[in-house]
């Protein structure tokens, strides 16, 4: 068990952090307990090396990602003042960058908006999906509606798409 701990809480890695503030509790379970269970032989220096390359890789992409995020953040009130005030920056780029812009949003039904960047994981078969909303895309993780009891989510969201298509 200590093997399991000091895996997950290790910072001397490429993103400096430990495995904790990374994966989520079954994901960094999953991981803790293969790496300390697995009979596995050394890894060559050449296929080390090429992994070493290719998570480098990843992290640049996720910082590039990052400054093109912000940078439309900042855009967002040029473009579609009303959407932004309404939804935040992040949700109205998001929306917009899903829909094909401004005029495809408008374009949009409503009952139409709330499934927008949902993911239909299928792979996770044996996983509970009752989950309580069952469109939880870019709009269900937006401030306005993160904010909202549970209970309240699913009505919400109706209410909220119904503006966003009157806005855009």
């Amino acid at each position: 068990m200590e093997n399991i701990k000091e895996i997950s809480q290790r910072t001397d890695n490429l993103v400096n952090s430990s495995l904790r503030s990374i994966l989520d509790g079954p994901t960094l379970m999953v991981v803790t307990v293969e790496a300390t269970t697995t009979r596995g032989r050394e890894l060559p220096a050449a296929e080390l090396k090429t992994i070493s390359r290719a998570c480098e890789m990843t992290l640049s992409l996720d910082r590039a990602k990052h400054v093109l995020t912000t940078y439309v953040q900042s855009r967002m009130n040029l473009f579609a003042p009303n959407l932004t005030a309404l939804i935040g920056s992040l949700t109205a780029a998001q929306l917009l960058n899903f829909a094909g812009g401004l005029t495809g949003l408008a374009k949009t039904p409503s009952c139409n908006i709330p499934p927008l960047g949902s993911k239909n994981n299928k792979a996770q078969t044996g996983f509970a999906t009752n989950v309580g909303v069952r469109h939880q895309g870019f709009l269900y993780h937006s401030p306005i509606i993160s904010g909202i009891p549970p209970d309240l989510k699913k009505q919400a969201m109706r209410i909220v798409s119904a503006k966003l298509v009157l806005a855009a």
